[in-house]
């Protein structure tokens, strides 16, 4: 352990204060969770903004499949082939939120 000496503003002591008393901890214990805390949130942050990247690039990809399909579609507009595409964009929809959904849970 490291002893510190902080400086910071009375206004923000007396709102520490009431928030230790309440979960019954010192004022330092209270100080030292709320900037753990705060560093954890960061982190969680940094992997929402990944996630989010993830899933724009899974839609993107989605987009052009489906548009290749709709070309392969106008040439070919058999039974089979509009069956094939619904298929494979429920899959594609499936999978988006599947990945989406691995992540925001931990699993894939």
């Amino acid at each position: 352990m490291v002893q510190l000496k902080l400086r910071f503003k009375e206004e923000l002591r007396r709102r520490l204060e009431p928030e230790a008393r309440k979960r019954d901890h010192s004022l330092n214990s209270e100080i030292i969770e709320r900037l753990e805390a705060s560093f954890q949130f960061a982190k969680w942050q940094e992997q929402h903004e990944r996630w989010r990247e993830e899933r724009e690039r899974w839609q993107e990809q989605r987009e052009r499949m489906l548009l290749l399909v709709g070309m392969i579609l106008e040439r070919h507009p058999d039974t089979a082939a509009k069956k094939a595409m619904e298929e494979l964009q429920d899959d594609a929809d499936r999978a988006v939120g599947e990945d989406v959904m691995g992540g925001l849970t931990g699993k894939s």
